[in-house]
């Protein structure tokens, strides 16, 4: 059997060899057909129309699932949206009954503790309260008459403040006594000039050109000189006057909509009325005080007012952003006009209560306006606490401090208005257009050179005399 082993083994070895050869040619046979069969025209053209047709089909359902996966999660962030609104809106219902419960709260404090907010009543001694009124005044109708009864009344009221201002002994003195002794120690409110302009000489700068830098500095010195040793009248005229300008922006940004020039700017007119909206209650706020007495005072801060608000509306006409840019200077000088009162007499103000119109504005439930001209604050980041009238006045240069923030990011920055270099070489440009003429014609009479020959001018002359001019 040993014998036979090596035969068997080769017989198998040449089986397999064969097999393997066998396989290696049916390989190449079927690769070779497959080649042969590509290249004739139809099966190409078949196999390429199969290949086509798979692509789309593939191409199809990844379409299919990706439009799927998209509607799903559209739905599912649709929801996510929906449930963060509502809780949303149940934090801001539950927001706003607290807030009602805690006025309530303070109310109630105030008249069991008898605080200065409810022993000495609110400061109410202005002079339009009785005629105008106030707008949260529960009683008298909601509209004004027409214009010829409602000047008329007005003209009486101020034909009668006028007598008494020209006869002193004419005055009637109505007021009670409790509201007497307030005003009295309102009158004890002191304020530096000298100290203001220190203040806004040791803070940084407003950058302004000198032609608006001018008519500012004019303003403040004048109303240093009108209103010296008498706060809180030139607090009324100041606050008369400082609401104008955001009226006259929103006139003009109306105009620009309206006849289809500008729309871009639309959101600014919502800012623009909150920030007078709030101005106008600091207005009530010092005329509650007493600011507006004063017949001399009412009628110099009437017709500043008006005049301010044209001469800003053509202002706005030539560069808004010089319009901002002046509304920026005064915001700043209120700034420190405020911080000056407040360090001047803040043990006074701790002692005095609060006006109903500051209560009003501030503690109100509803302070969507408030926020709204806080620009550079988060919503709802601010909610002040109205303790006695130095809590007020530290709310109202609060307020200023934003309205210069917001006057500054309503500025162009690359106005030509806010380019020193602009600024310089249009004032230099201006200084020779001004001045040329003057200079020609001393040089002319000293050269004796004829300008006008004939009633005409003579240009070859005039050109020799500027070149002169140049040259020396």
């Amino acid at each position: 059997m040993d014998l036979f082993l090596p035969v068997i083994q080769g017989t198998l070895l040449n089986t397999q060899l064969g097999r393997n050869h066998t396989n290696r040619i049916s390989k190449f046979n079927v690769q070779y057909i497959m080649k042969d069969q590509l290249n004739r025209p139809i099966f190409s053209r078949n196999f390429r129309k199969l290949r086509s047709v798979t692509n789309d089909a593939v191409g199809e359902e990844c379409d299919t699932t990706k439009k799927n996966v998209n509607t799903l999660a559209k739905r599912r962030l649709a929801n996510q949206v929906g449930q963060l609104e509502e809780e949303r809106e149940a934090l801001r219902r539950q927001l706003s009954v607290l807030d009602i419960n805690l006025r309530q709260a303070k109310q109630a404090k105030r008249e069991l503790n008898q605080d200065p907010k409810g022993s000495n009543g609110d400061l109410d001694m202005g002079f339009l309260r009785e005629s105008a009124g106030l707008y949260f005044e529960p009683e008298g109708p909601g509209l004004p008459r027409n214009i010829l009864l409602t000047a008329a009344q007005s003209l009486w009221r101020e034909g009668g403040g006028l007598l008494q201002a020209l006869l002193p002994f004419l005055q009637k003195e109505e007021m009670e006594p409790e509201k007497r002794t307030l005003l009295a120690r309102l009158q004890k409110l002191e304020l530096s000039n000298a100290a203001i302009w220190e203040r806004e000489r040791s803070r940084e700068e407003v950058y302004a050109p000198w032609f608006i830098k001018i008519p500012y500095l004019a303003l403040c010195y004048t109303l240093d000189f009108v209103f010296d040793g008498r706060p809180i009248p030139r607090f009324w005229f100041l606050e008369t006057v400082a609401r104008t300008p955001y009226f006259s922006y929103n006139v003009m940004l109306y105009i620009y909509e309206v006849v289809g020039w500008w729309r871009r700017s639309s959101d600014l007119r919502k800012v623009h009325f909150a920030e007078e909206w709030n101005e106008y209650h600091h207005l009530l706020i010092m005329e509650s005080m007493g600011g507006d007495r004063g017949w001399a005072d009412r009628f110099l801060g009437y017709h500043s007012a008006v005049l301010y608000f044209l001469a800003l509306l053509f202002l706005w006409l030539i560069s808004p952003t010089t319009a901002y840019n002046f509304s920026e200077l005064i915001e700043a000088h209120a700034v420190d006009t405020y911080a000056q009162f407040l360090d001047q007499n803040e043990d006074l103000l701790k002692t005095l209560p609060p006006p109903a119109a500051a209560l009003q504005y501030y503690e109100s439930t509803d302070m969507y306006l408030f926020d709204e001209f806080q620009t550079s604050r988060v919503s709802k980041s601010r909610r002040p606490t109205i303790g006695n009238l130095y809590d007020v006045f530290l709310n109202i240069r609060e307020d200023e401090g934003e309205h210069v923030k917001t006057m500054e990011a309503c500025q162009d920055q690359n106005s030509f208005a806010r380019n020193p270099s602009t600024v310089a070489l249009a004032t230099a440009m201006l200084a020779a257009i001004v001045t040329l003429p003057s200079l020609l014609s001393n040089v002319a009479s000293k050269s004796g050179v004829e300008l006008i020959v004939d009633g005409s001018l003579d240009i070859e002359a005039l050109i020799d005399l500027i070149l002169t001019v140049i040259v020396l």
